[in-house]
């Protein structure tokens, strides 16, 4: 098989996936499952196709790693199952270690996202509210820690953010000057 269509295949099973999951992740908040094992199976097959058994680890390796950085955020509270799913996915099609790449730019997407829903979700007052509120019970002793579930909170559809993030570090495979940890690290 042609290596030139390597390229095109991870990119456009990524892609697919991605517009799939920010259409469902906006109007349902969840990302479904059917499109997250889709992408990691053709992941997981096209690099097995191109590049044989170190493919498959080169994939799967990609997967876990993504995986396992956004399965330690979700644990702390911060995302659903589904966007680390996704990420899994995402990983799987990138592969190691542009999975890295696709997890910081990810990062980086759903930083300035979430400071865009807040401002446009009229939702500044409540953010800074909790933000206070749980500084204050972290930082100062003899006072009870409190949780964000506690708080009032809204949801941020971070399917969106994974979205940006994803095209973003297939943009840097054609573009390095958009690769951000090339040029951090």
């Amino acid at each position: 098989m042609p290596t030139s269509l390597f390229y095109p295949a991870i990119a456009t099973g990524l892609v697919l996936a991605l517009l799939v999951s920010i259409y469902t992740d906006l109007k349902t908040r969840e990302i479904s499952n059917w499109v997250v094992v889709a992408a990691s199976v053709w992941g997981l097959l096209v690099w097995t196709v191109f590049h044989g058994f170190s493919g498959l680890g080169t994939s799967a390796a990609g997967g876990f790693a993504s995986f396992s950085i956004f399965l330690l955020m979700a644990m702390l509270g911060n995302l659903g199952m589904g966007d680390v799913k996704l990420m899994g996915a995402m990983g799987c099609l990138l592969g190691w270690p542009l999975a890295i790449t696709g997890v910081l730019h990810t990062v980086i997407s759903g930083s300035v996202f979430a400071i865009l829903w807040v401002l446009f979700s009229k939702k500044l007052w409540t953010t800074l509210k909790n933000l206070y509120t749980i500084t204050v019970s972290w930082l100062l002793p003899g006072r009870k820690r409190v949780q964000l579930q506690e708080l009032e909170t809204s949801s941020l559809p971070y399917g969106v953010a994974i979205a940006v993030g994803g095209i973003w570090t297939l943009a840097a495979v054609k573009i390095p000057a958009f690769d951000l940890f090339r040029l951090i690290f």
